[in-house]
């Protein structure tokens, strides 16, 4: 059971996610989620090869960074998670726009 897989098992609301950096064989993914309780913004980022699925070791809300909206913003500006597909970055303005609206 992780958080990826389960969310609902740990109270989360999966609100979206998008792929960054290359993606041969591989992922890069930047995933949010809202707790349904307190309303709570968490993501996390995860990548690895094709053989492990992502967000295999992420079995708690511990492992997991709680987050404001104006630094999760900030965050997924950053130059560490830009997409490098233009879909990819479709993904992530519209994750954007939902965290926005709320």
């Amino acid at each position: 059971m992780t958080v990826w897989s389960d969310p609902e098992d740990f109270g989360l609301v999966p609100l979206g996610s998008f792929d960054y950096g290359p993606q041969d064989y591989c992922f890069n993914i930047f995933a949010v989620w809202q707790h349904k309780e307190t309303g709570r913004l968490y993501y996390a980022v995860d990548c690895g090869c094709s053989c492990p699925a992502p967000f295999e070791d992420y079995h708690s809300l511990d492992d997991l960074t709680v987050i404001s909206r104006p630094d999760l913003f900030k965050e997924m500006k950053s130059g560490a998670y830009q997409p490098l597909h233009e879909s990819d970055n479709a993904e992530r303005l519209q994750l954007m726009e939902k965290i926005l609206l709320g």
